[in-house]
């Protein structure tokens, strides 16, 4: 009868081997490469909101003034903050008269890696709304990009 020695055991829980573990290291960095861009698109997407809502805040502000008054107001008249809620953007108003009114908010701090909507502006004249956005303050964007900063 034959015996097997018990100095050749089989090992059968040998655990992960160093190739092993190194593939699986590549593979994980490759989808974390290909997955971080659409990753950091939609984080400053969801960040812009707090710009537009800043804004609508502050257009709110103008009508509830021009309520009351005969002309829509300043910044200081308004009381309006420096920056919008969560700091992703510095708040200001351009202009103010009888007719009209015009809001800025411009990317601050990791938000101005949202080159193509870092400005959001909010235009009331003669009673009509335009919603503005460009990658400077001098610049506007095209119609559809325009659409795609404010989500509409």
């Amino acid at each position: 009868m034959w015996r097997a020695d018990p100095s050749r055991r089989q090992r059968t829980g040998r655990g992960f081997t160093l190739i092993e573990l190194v593939v699986v290291m590549l593979l994980a960095a490759l989808l974390a490469t290909l997955a971080y861009p659409s990753f950091r698109a939609q984080w400053l997407k969801a960040r812009r909101g707090d710009g537009r809502v800043a804004l609508m805040q502050l257009q709110q502000a103008q009508e509830r003034w021009r309520a009351e008054h005969p002309a829509y107001a300043s910044a200081s008249d308004l009381g309006a903050p420096a920056q919008s809620a969560h700091g992703h953007y510095r708040l200001g108003v351009l202009s103010a008269s009888t007719t009209g009114y015009e809001l800025q908010a411009v990317a601050h701090g990791p938000q101005r890696a949202d080159e193509r909507c870092m400005v959001l502006r909010v235009r009331q004249a003669q009673g009509e709304t335009t919603f503005l956005s460009g990658p400077t303050e001098l610049t506007d964007n095209p119609d559809p990009t325009n659409r795609g900063c404010w989500n509409r």
